[in-house]
């Protein structure tokens, strides 16, 4: 008896001794970002600028900065704010290439099937949006006949924003979006909203709105 007694009792020392250990891990993070903090909120003071690191990105934010000096930290954010007030930020590669995405995708019982299958084709349009991103839009069409603007969208799989994956600056970063087919589901408007986001995590309060209508071909 007296054993069984000893190892519950050290059991629950064991979890005592853990729980706090895992809290006190989780608080860390953000002792961890305070001398970064401290540096955005110079540059904020500096420039005028409206840096942020999103609570959800902090882990993120911190494991991607953290060898960095806090005078190198100060200097990438400065350059990259700078970059932005130079020109209006646009797409900076386009056509075939490896992008990084921001991805909402479409739950398959939405889409609209339509019968029977005579041309069907997959396919990825795009649109040039602001902050070096572009609009994706990965659907599937379907023609009757495969005459040029006879197509409709059969379903749509997925959308979002799109950035060359070895771009660095602030991109468009998706927090939400929506679809809409026209009622012959020859065109597809799409609308993302969200905001400017670095490589890093670190984002710009700024509330970004970008809609775009594609046409099945």
């Amino acid at each position: 008896m007296k054993r069984i007694i000893t190892i519950a009792m050290s059991f629950v020392l064991v979890l005592g001794l853990g729980l706090p250990t895992y809290a006190q891990s989780a608080k860390n993070i953000d002792e961890l970002l305070g001398p970064y903090q401290a540096v955005i909120d110079k540059v904020n003071s500096d420039l005028g600028s409206s840096i942020y690191i999103p609570d959800k990105n902090k882990e993120m934010v911190y494991n991607n900065i953290k060898s960095k000096t806090t005078a190198e930290f100060e200097a990438m954010l400065k350059n990259e704010y700078k970059a932005l007030t130079v020109s209006e930020p646009s797409i900076t590669q386009s056509g075939s290439g490896n992008y990084a995405r921001d991805t909402l995708t479409v739950n398959s019982q939405n889409n609209e099937v339509i019968t029977p299958n005579y041309v069907r084709e997959s396919i990825i349009q795009t649109a040039p949006i602001s902050y070096n991103s572009e609009m994706f839009l990965n659907s599937t069409v379907f023609s009757g006949t495969g005459v040029a603007g006879t197509y409709v969208y059969e379903s749509i799989s997925s959308y979002g924003s799109q950035w060359p994956s070895g771009f660095t600056g602030f991109h468009f970063a998706v927090d939400s979006g929506s679809y809409s087919l026209s009622s012959d589901k020859k065109q597809c408007t799409v609308t993302l909203k969200g905001h400017p986001q670095d490589a890093n995590g670190v984002a710009l309060l700024i509330v970004l709105t970008a809609t775009n209508t594609f046409s099945a071909g």
